[in-house]
Order: C-alpha cells, then sequence, then structure tokens
C-alpha cells in the first residue's frame, strides 16, 4: 500500500498514485503493508518510523509543492505568483489575483 500523509483538506492525487491519504497530525505509528510513503511538510517522526522498518519515504518540504496539477482559479494568491513563475510569466508583484488569473488563462 502507498501512503500519502499531508495536512492539505483537498489535494489532486492522480488516479493510482496513493491508495490512501492520511494526516500526519493523527500519526500513531507505521501502517501494515505500506509498501511506500510520501510526506508534504516537515514531520521527521514520520520519516524515522518508516524508515526503520526498511519502507521507502519521498518528502515534499513545505513550499516545493507542486501545483501544477491544480485549477489556477483555484489557487490563492502566493500559489498563483509561483505557478506564474514556474511558467516564466512576469507579472506585476502587486497585480490582483484576477489580474493574476488573466495572465494564467493566457499561457494555457
Amino acid at each position: 500500500m502507498k501512503i500519502l500523509y499531508t495536512t492539505q483538506a483537498t489535494i489532486p492525487v492522480p488516479e493510482g498514485a496513493f491508495v490512501a491519504v492520511r494526516n500526519p497530525i493523527y500519526f500513531r505509528g507505521p501502517e501494515n503493508g505500506a509498501e511506500e510513503v510520501a510526506i508534504m511538510g516537515h514531520f521527521p517522526e514520520i520519516v524515522a518510523a518508516y524508515k526503520a522498518l526498511d519502507v521507502p519515504v519521498h518528502v515534499v518540504p513545505d513550499g516545493e509543492r507542486d501545483e501544477v496539477d491544480v485549477d489556477p482559479a483555484q489557487m490563492g494568491l502566493p500559489a498563483l505568483r509561483k505557478y506564474l513563475k514556474g511558467l516564466g510569466i512576469d507579472f506585476d508583484p502587486k497585480a490582483t489575483k484576477d489580474e493574476l488569473l488573466a495572465l494564467a488563462l493566457v499561457s494555457e
């Protein structure tokens, strides 16, 4: 079983990528049958618990989460700015969300 630990309420997970999604704040110990674990954020106790069982662990640090599969209209302003920077689009740092969304739509 593949497990994703994240505190995000909604997250796009590609079909078949992970079987189980768990909130890391409720972690009490590693789950039986885990074959691979991904953790979004800084949760060293979870990393250590699964590594002790030789389960592959992938950590996505805060601030490096991939927002590409998310609809730009659903992003917050910081994520939208990061998304546009990732596309190489220049914008006014004081631009409103609507102005940034217009740039995102033009780039699609």
